[in-house]
């Protein structure tokens, strides 16, 4: 019986010892990384287009020249992208270019001269819901950032900026 009680209270003390470390092991976020994010977006079940906006946030104050990034829509395809409008100087391509992946839409943003300063929309995507989709559906609408650091730079356009991503969602709703 000692055994016993010996032994469980070995296993509580070990597991609360692991317990302990894991956070020591958690992969933080980078707080200075500017996200590109896709938002949330419920439409009725009986829609035909779902819109969804992809934006910068957390600009720093130097301000940013460029961004590329890849969004796809799992279940549902992207029948086309509105950019937004952009400062004097920038241009956006919006895919599928010779950049883009085989499963989803390449957006690129790029303004040396004048550079986003604050959080921004980027592009509005509009995807066609598929017929007979049922209400509660969801489709994950996935943000891939391109590989390359330097496809992420600050305006004086020497300096590479960290980013994230953030994926979004499309939710059907009772019509």
């Amino acid at each position: 019986m000692k055994k016993r009680i010996f032994a469980s209270i070995l296993a509580v003390i070990m597991m609360l010892s692991v317990v302990a470390f894991v956070p020591a092991f958690a992969v933080e976020e980078n707080p200075d990384a500017i996200v590109i994010s896709a938002a949330d977006v419920t439409v009725p079940a009986n829609a035909s287009v779902a819109d969804v906006t992809v934006s910068v946030s957390n600009v720093p104050a130097t301000g940013i020249a460029s961004v590329r990034f890849n969004v796809k829509v799992e279940g549902a395809l992207i029948a086309s992208a509105d950019p937004a409008e952009l400062p004097d100087g920038g241009y956006a391509q919006v895919g599928p270019t010779e950049l883009s992946s085989s499963d989803g839409v390449n957006f690129m943003w790029v303004d040396i001269t004048t550079g986003i300063s604050a959080d921004t929309d980027l592009v509005t995507f509009h995807v066609t819901v598929p017929s007979g989709a049922l209400c509660g559906a969801e489709y994950a609408v996935i943000v891939t950032l391109s590989e390359d650091p330097q496809d992420f730079t600050a305006l004086d356009g020497a300096t590479d900026v960290p980013a994230t991503a953030a994926n979004g969602k499309i939710t059907l709703t009772p019509a």
